[in-house]
């Protein structure tokens, strides 16, 4: 049976992407909401999306809707059109990130004291050394994500 696509004026087999099948007369096909470029359920709930059909904007598929820009943890899939989820390879170096700097901080820590005679007490050593981990994760964090971006 044909259906009339309503977004061409055109007969056709089954609905087109962008297009629906009308509720309560299958022999219609009705346009998708703008921001979606496939829709199944209604024509507000998006199956995908690719750039919005009146501002032209890129926009990316989440949770069946289509967004301008991902949240934070997610990144933008410009080749899908998705949002993926990211934790910008953080999690993955943290361990030995953490060991490595905290080395270099107890190393920096006995050459200053060494060098300048004084002695620091046990408290004043952490305050220090976790403030120059803090700054090393700090730079760490910006690079992934700079990198991701």
């Amino acid at each position: 049976m044909l259906k009339l696509d309503t977004s061409k004026n055109v007969c056709t087999n089954k609905c087109a992407d962008g297009t629906i099948m009308r509720g309560n007369d299958p022999n219609f096909c009705d346009s998708c909401a703008p921001s979606c470029y496939t829709c199944s359920k209604s024509k507000t709930t998006c199956d995908s999306c690719y750039y919005d059909r009146e501002t032209f904007e890129d926009l990316f598929f989440l949770k069946n809707t289509c967004i301008k820009a991902c949240p934070a943890g997610y990144k933008a899939d410009f080749e899908t059109h998705k949002c993926i989820e990211s934790d910008y390879g953080i999690n993955q170096q943290a361990p030995l990130y953490l060991i490595l700097s905290s080395i270099i901080s107890g190393i920096v820590i006995l050459a200053s004291n060494i060098r300048s005679g004084k002695k620091d007490s046990p408290i004043e050593i952490i305050i220090v050394a976790f403030t120059q981990i803090e700054f090393l994760n700090r730079i760490l964090t910006i690079s992934h994500l700079w990198k991701t971006t």
